[in-house]
């Protein structure tokens, strides 16, 4: 049990043996203000904190304070206070990389259709469910892997049983649990509070906490005198899943039992990098520009005696009013120009001096570079750990693989997670709070290739299959891929290439490659004339239909292609493929 009761509370008062799940979650309720903090509470601080620092530009702190313990409050308050955060740039950077194993191309889901139309709706905080995983969950879970993420009942459902409930995801920090096992999940809620009384008034200060286990989904609501801790507990909604309907967001586990974060290993350089930036702040702000010296005389004041002037008659010393205490002074005119005596001396000859009245000293640069390369190669070893950085030179086929090896390593160890622990029991729940008699268990092939190809390398690789006679999927898969590469932006133009591809196995061949084809035998010249006209025929389905006739099925769309063209077959039929 991750919670820690008082010392006056045992387990075996908590959960008797009978009427399990009701004494349960009224026990749990009465012991809300008595709970101590989950076990790894600290190590869960620690790594979220941390986290924070990079991924939020949270002001670094103790990153920065612990360094110089004995540094002057002064210069230290100045140090955090124009902090920059260097980090978070990077630290974004390798979490947008994360994306790409959501590339549609490389894995495949399958919900039942219920299912499946329910996450084609905007359910998921305004966003469709894989567009919620990728925003919220996956960046959550890089933050603070010993948060959870619960889904929570909501709607007409709650109160209607003949109204399937909606479902919507909450990530709960790891700071706002307040108890944790298997089949129970406590938080407290930031956002909600309760009417109390608070010297006698009534005040808006009251928590609240919510409870979700394997049976139900709880609130309680704080009562009376806010001192006093008392809830009151309400049952939301019984869901009878049998499981808990949430899950930990994840990472790369420890000894002590508690997540870190699968981006860690940015932390040391990444730390260091902060230190270092700050340090470099402090060299420019103190030695970076050329110091100004000016020749000074000695004040001479009546009664200036190295900046001090006595008043004999309160018997006290005063800074000089000329030379502001200093006991020196600048010679200059109304206009800014520096007025120098003639020498007077024995030994100067009733010269003047040669020496500059101002002159600028310029310091070492040395540090300066030194400094500011630190940081800047620091930063690049905390990119290296979480290999965002590759070999910019041109490389072969096999180094380049090398090269990305570890970065694809990392993304399947992730990938595997995402995947596994959290969208397919994601899956899972969904279905069973909607689909209470029957539900179906998702079927999820992940992802086994992370590599973003950019266009050139697509038509290279169309050209080579085509050259290679490869099978005609790969070729229309390949060709897919590069529609929505090319039109990414173009919704319409790319479900135009995929419905030609989908239904014109020759569409990518060039025309002389298709008269080779029809002399061969291959193919008939039915499928000649169809991949000619095939696009100048959706193009006026379009035009007659709209935009939205392309979110037909494609069965529907072939069958209309089919109908349409019908009569170009017919009469070019008796017409040469080279006067075609």
């Amino acid at each position: 049990i991750a919670g820690d009761w008082s010392s006056d509370v045992c387990s075996s008062d908590l959960f008797p043996s009978h009427d399990k799940a009701m004494i349960d979650i009224n026990e749990l309720n009465s012991q809300i203000g008595k709970l101590k903090k989950p076990d790894n509470y600290d190590h869960w601080t620690k790594v979220r904190e941390e986290m924070y620092v990079h991924t939020r530009g949270k002001n670094p702190g103790k990153i920065l304070t612990d360094r110089r313990p004995n540094e002057d409050p002064d210069v230290q308050k100045y140090r955090l206070m124009i902090y920059e955060p260097i980090t978070k740039g990077s630290m974004n950077r390798a979490i947008d990389k994360l994306y790409r194993i959501f590339i549609s191309a490389n894995f495949s889901i399958q919900v039942s259709q219920e299912l499946s139309q329910y996450l084609d709706l905007k359910k998921f905080k305004n966003q469709y469910f894989y567009s919620y995983i990728q925003k919220y969950v996956v960046r959550k879970m890089i933050e603070d892997p010993n948060g959870y993420l619960v889904w929570i009942p909501y709607g007409e459902g709650l109160e209607n049983p003949a109204v399937k409930v909606d479902v919507d995801g909450y990530l709960v920090s790891s700071e706002y649990i307040k108890y944790v096992d298997d089949d129970t999940l406590m938080w407290y809620e930031p956002k909600e509070k309760s009417e109390v009384l608070e010297a006698g008034k009534k005040v808006y200060k009251g928590d609240v906490y919510y409870t979700m286990t394997s049976e139900s989904f709880y609130k309680h609501t704080q009562y009376g005198i806010k001192s006093d801790k008392n809830f009151q507990v309400t049952e939301i909604y019984r869901h009878n899943i049998g499981y808990l309907p949430a899950m930990v967001l994840g990472g790369d586990m420890t000894d002590e039992d508690y997540f870190e974060s699968y981006f860690s290993p940015f932390l040391p350089f990444g730390n260091e990098a902060i230190r270092q930036y700050s340090d470099w702040q402090g060299v420019m702000t103190t030695s970076a520009f050329p110091y100004r010296e000016e020749v000074a005389e000695n004040c001479d004041a009546p009664g200036c005696r190295g900046g001090a002037v006595f008043n004999e008659e309160e018997n006290e010393h005063y800074p000089c009013k000329v030379c502001k205490g200093t006991g020196r002074i600048i010679v200059r005119s109304p206009y800014g120009v520096f007025m120098r005596d003639k020498g007077n001396g024995a030994f100067d000859g009733n010269s003047l001096s040669d020496a500059p009245m101002v002159r600028f000293v310029s310091p070492n640069v040395d540090i300066i570079q030194y400094s500011g390369e630190a940081w800047q190669t620091l930063l690049t070893k905390a990119e290296d750990a979480l290999h965002l950085n590759y070999i910019e030179e041109a490389q072969s086929g096999a180094a380049k693989l090398v090269d990305r090896e570890d970065g694809f390593m990392s993304l399947t160890k992730i990938s595997n997670n995402v995947f596994d622990e959290i969208i397919y029991k994601s899956l899972q729940i969904i279905e069973k709070y909607r689909n209470v008699v029957q539900s179906f268990d998702p079927v999820i092939v992940k992802p086994v290739s992370f590599s973003m190809k950019t266009e050139e390398a697509l038509m290279f690789e169309i050209t080579q299959m085509s050259e290679k006679n490869a099978p005609v999927a790969f070729l229309v898969e390949t060709t897919k891929d590069l529609a929505k590469k090319r039109f990414s932006g173009n919704k319409t133009i790319s479900r135009v290439i995929e419905v030609l591809v989908s239904y014109d196995p020759i569409y990518h061949i060039a025309t002389r490659d298709k008269q080779m084809l029809l002399a061969s035998g291959t193919i008939k010249k039915d499928d000649v004339v169809k991949s000619l006209f095939a696009y100048k025929t959706l193009m006026a389905l379009l035009s007659v239909n709209g935009t939205k006739y392309l979110e037909k099925n494609l069965a529907e769309i072939f069958a209309d292609l089919d109908r349409e063209m019908q009569p170009i077959v017919d009469q070019y039929n008796q017409i040469s493929l080279i006067n075609l």
